[in-house]
């Protein structure tokens, strides 16, 4: 079920747990409650030019979206993990701007498949 402009292909996030519904919902939940302060802490590597820190925790960050096949997002995430790898951060401002847009709509995702499935 892949829809036009989707944060996540539920049917890979299905497939990547094993057709497990509860633990579709457990990994929806960690994520949830674990991304603000993993977005944060790429923010702040952003903000203080910090090339090693903005690839860990890019890295981070993208493993997690990969996981949810949150597609998108984790394509921003890892065009900074590589702005990160390169130590060139021209740039990071859009692709910082972009990944909390595209973290924004799959947090709201998230809350409301989990909601409405509850």
């Amino acid at each position: 079920m892949v829809m036009p402009g989707a944060s996540v292909n539920w049917d890979d996030l299905k497939s990547n747990c094993g057709e497990d519904e509860d633990l579709m919902r457990e990994l929806i939940h960690i994520f949830l409650s674990e991304s603000p302060q993993m977005l944060e802490d790429i923010r702040r590597s952003w903000k203080e030019k910090d090339a090693a820190a903005l690839k860990r925790t890019a890295h981070r960050l993208k493993g997690s979206l990969v996981s949810l096949a949150a597609n998108p997002a984790a394509q921003c995430a890892s065009v900074l993990e590589q702005m990160g790898y390169e130590v060139k951060l021209e740039g990071a401002d859009q692709v910082m701007a972009e990944l909390e847009s595209k973290m924004s709509e799959l947090s709201a995702e998230l809350r409301r498949m989990t909601q409405s499935h509850s």
